[in-house]
């Protein structure tokens, strides 16, 4: 998969994130590959579990940061989401937001396997 097709699939700001990697592809595909290692998905998963809300917040930020930087706007959406349920202590939706943000995180995952 090209680095195109695989921002097609991540809905990803491709002409964004090459601008913030002064638009040298190798780098944003060096740092793409490095994404699964980024703990703070792992990090909010296991906060969520334990109703950990100061875990949640700290992930969910650290995680939105991330993804920003690498052009993932949808999954920086509901991370912001996710902080500011936390922050204004309206965790009804938190559920919800975690589960898009499950399933925006997979796709994310699955796409970067078949990255060239």
């Amino acid at each position: 998969m090209t680095l195109q097709e695989f921002a097609a699939v991540t809905n990803m700001d491709l002409d964004g994130t090459m601008a913030r990697f002064a638009n040298m592809e190798k780098l944003v595909k060096k740092f793409l590959k490095k994404f699964p290692s980024d703990p703070s998905y792992h990090e909010l998963c296991a906060a969520v579990e334990t109703n950990d809300e100061s875990g949640i917040e700290r992930s969910a930020h650290t995680l939105k940061g991330v993804a920003g930087n690498l052009g993932f706007q949808e999954l920086f959406d509901v991370n912001q989401k996710i902080v500011d349920a936390v922050r204004s202590h309206h965790s009804e939706n938190l559920q919800a937001y975690f589960q898009k943000d499950k399933e925006l995180y997979e796709t994310i995952i699955a796409a970067l396997e078949q990255l060239d």
